[in-house]
C-alpha cells in the first residue's frame, strides 16, 4: 500500500501482488501479475499487464503493451486530450480481452485481442484486430487509415460496433 505516496521505478519492476494507494506511479518497464491502483501511471518502456489498472488521472504507456490476462484499464482524462488511457506503441492482447474506461488513444494498433470494449472517446491510428467483438461506446476518431477486424460473437451481424 502506497499511502498516497509517489512511486518511481528506475529500470524494470515486477509486481506479483496488488499495488494500491500509490500517488503518481512511473516506471521504465513493468510486469504486473495483479492489480495496480494509483493516481496516475506512466510507463516509458514495455509493459506486461496481468491485472486491472485503475487511476484517478491519466495513464500513459510509451512502449509496447502485452496483456497476460483479461485486463480493464480505467483512467480519467485530466490533460483534456480525449483519452484517459494512451497507448503509444502496439498493444498485443496475448489472446486476452481488453477493456478501457475513460477514453483511449491507440497510436500503433492492437493485435491478438479476444474482445475490445472502450467506454468514452477513442482515437485510433493503427489497425485493430480481434478474434471477437469490438465495441466502441463513444465517439471514434481515426488519426490514420485503419482497418478494424472483429468477429460477430453476439449474432447481431456486427463484429465492430
Amino acid at each position: 500500500t502506497g499511502g498516497g505516496n509517489d512511486l518511481t521505478i528506475m529500470g524494470g519492476g515486477l509486481f506479483a501482488a496488488a499495488v494500491s494507494g500509490v500517488g503518481a506511479f512511473a516506471a521504465d518497464t513493468i510486469d504486473t501479475e495483479s492489480t495496480l491502483d494509483a493516481s496516475t501511471v506512466t510507463v516509458t518502456g514495455a509493459a506486461e499487464i496481468g491485472g486491472d489498472v485503475t487511476t484517478t488521472g491519466d495513464q500513459e504507456y510509451g512502449g509496447a503493451v502485452t496483456l497476460t490476462a483479461d485486463v480493464t484499464f480505467t483512467g480519467v482524462d485530466l490533460d483534456m486530450d480525449g483519452a484517459g488511457v494512451e497507448f503509444s506503441q502496439l498493444v498485443d492482447g496475448g489472446g486476452n480481452g481488453l477493456a478501457v474506461a475513460g477514453g483511449a488513444a491507440f497510436d500503433n494498433g492492437i493485435v491478438n485481442v479476444s474482445s475490445l470494449t472502450v467506454i468514452g472517446a477513442t482515437t485510433i491510428a493503427g489497425d485493430v484486430t480481434t478474434t471477437g467483438q469490438q465495441v466502441y461506446d463513444g465517439p471514434v476518431t481515426l488519426a490514420a487509415n485503419v482497418v478494424l477486424t472483429g468477429v460477430d460473437t453476439d449474432a447481431d451481424g456486427e463484429g465492430v460496433e
